[in-house]
């Protein structure tokens, strides 16, 4: 890995880290905050922490396990010693996690370092390939000029913060001016940053309360459409109750009437049978009378 590369990452993860700063304090604390140590759109311990991730851990990546632990290892060593030589160097802590379990003189604590070894096993696995990838699409005549100028502009603005920290009068009136500059422009990244931050979460729970709504109002249209559904699914049983039971009461009368009219046929046919085979036989007078009617026909 180039000099270039290096630099070119330090930058970029440094700008980087500031966003998920003024994000993280956007949503814990609703409001926006400049964070960094220096005016400018960085966080320089993000750009040299998962920079030296990205080159002391590489060789392991692939052995997930002791990526996180390398990871949780050198965060937390990292974030220990910066915090405490800050506090040594400007007699004031830029972070503390007094308040937080397992934090060793609020430099670090157990919650933050195993978030910040997910966080550096998904940089190097994920979110590093592409800005390698892109750091390697501009030409390095392009890149290093860029690279060369953001570092001057940095260096200057340390400069400035440290001799402000430390309340030294110079005249460093060009300095002051490029911090400056610097300060607007983090600010108007920043505030966009912590405004689109906000209106993303306002429209969440807009579209959270939307959906409640939609769901509440077709569930009552269910409710009302299974309640009509089944009262009309009552009324056709009862109907069809109805036609069965006349169904029921057509076909026993129709039976009756047809058993009545075999027992009927049985018997005249009997009796002119009888009376065909036997004229002599005296058969009852209904039969000689059909009988009679018949041999008339």
């Amino acid at each position: 890995m180039t000099i270039y590369e290096i630099s070119a990452y330090i930058l970029i993860y440094s700008f980087l880290g500031w966003c998920v700063e003024v994000i993280y304090h956007t949503v814990t604390y609703g409001e926006f905050s400049n964070r960094g140590f220096v005016n400018g759109p960085v966080c320089t311990i993000y750009g040299f922490g998962f920079t030296g991730v990205v080159l002391c851990l590489t060789p392991i990546k692939d052995n997930l396990l002791v990526l996180f632990a390398g990871s949780v290892a050198l965060a937390t060593l990292l974030e220990l010693v910066t915090g405490w030589l800050l506090e040594r160097i400007f007699h004031e802590k830029w972070w503390d996690y007094s308040n937080d379990k397992f934090n060793f003189r609020g430099y670090i604590c157990l919650k933050f370092s195993l978030l910040w070894g997910l966080a550096c096993t998904a940089v190097l696995l994920i979110i590093h390939p592409l800005i390698a990838g892109l750091v390697a699409r501009v030409p390095e005549s392009v890149g290093g000029g860029i690279v060369i100028a953001c570092t001057i502009i940095w260096i200057a603005d340390n400069i400035v913060t440290v001799v402000q920290i430390r309340k030294i009068n110079l005249q460093l009136r060009i300095l002051r001016e490029m911090t400056e500059n610097v300060r607007k422009l983090s600010d108007y990244i920043g505030e966009n940053l912590h405004d689109t931050t906000v209106s993303v979460m306002e429209k969440a729970e807009e579209g959270k309360e939307e959906w409640q709504q939609w769901q509440e109002k077709q569930r009552e249209e269910w409710q009302d459409k299974l309640a009509e559904s089944k009262e009309k699914l009552a009324a056709g049983r009862e109907e069809w109750q109805d036609r069965l039971a006349e169904s029921k009461e057509k076909l026993a009368a129709g039976r009756e009437e047809w058993q009545q009219k075999l027992s009927e046929f049985r018997a005249s046919y009997t009796s002119r049978r009888l009376h065909r085979a036997f004229p002599g036989l005296k058969l009852e007078k209904r039969f000689d009378e059909e009988e009679n009617t018949k041999d008339e026909e």
